[in-house]
């Protein structure tokens, strides 16, 4: 690629060189002498148009060269930023969605739990009320075992505790609720 400074001074270096060495055709008498200057001036001026012209596309081919040269690197790092934007609103979106829905999934996952559970015991009670069932868990999920059981929660011995799992012992026969595996699989999806 020759530069625009490059290219002005080899425009100057060919610039048309003056004709001095050639006598005046005012002086010649001969008529041949003076078309033959002027074959020789046309020819002259239409090779330095031709060296011009021959510098001007060359310019210009390295022009576009060095434009489409400089459009691939732009858009590369323009890619390249783009997808990099992209990866982190993706992760913000994710990380803003997980933060929304953590509570929601916690609560939904649980509300299924806890319905589960009262199935599980109903379907080893039967429809009677069993004496000596004891439960035990945190507050909140023994009060959502106490709904889903209704009115069979006379004979039941509800015992709080710290743990995050619910048990419940049915003449000897140990049922437990299980939630700290889903609660520990619910939080390793969301991190």
């Amino acid at each position: 690629m020759i530069p625009l400074a490059q290219w002005l001074a080899e425009r100057e270096r060919i610039a048309m060189p003056p004709l001095t060495g050639i006598p005046a055709a005012v002086g010649m008498q001969d008529r041949e002498h003076a078309e033959a200057l002027e074959q020789l001036k046309a020819s002259l001026l239409a090779e330095y148009e031709q060296r011009i012209d021959n510098l001007t596309r060359a310019h210009a081919c390295d022009m576009e060269a060095a434009r489409k040269a400089w459009c691939r690197e732009e858009a590369a790092r323009m890619t390249d930023q783009l997808q990099s934007a992209i990866a982190s609103l993706e992760q913000s979106l994710s990380d803003h969605v997980a933060a929304c829905l953590s509570p929601v999934l916690a609560e939904a996952m649980t509300a299924r739990a806890m319905r589960a559970f009262a199935d599980r015991l109903r379907s080893i009670t039967g429809d009677d009320t069993v004496m000596g069932l004891r439960i035990e868990g945190p507050a909140i999920l023994l009060d959502r075992i106490r709904q889903a059981l209704g009115d069979r929660t006379d004979a039941v011995k509800f015992q709080e505790s710290d743990g995050i799992d619910v048990n419940a012992w049915v003449n000897g026969t140990l049922v437990q609720s299980c939630l700290k595996p889903w609660a520990d699989a619910l939080a390793e999806e969301l991190a």
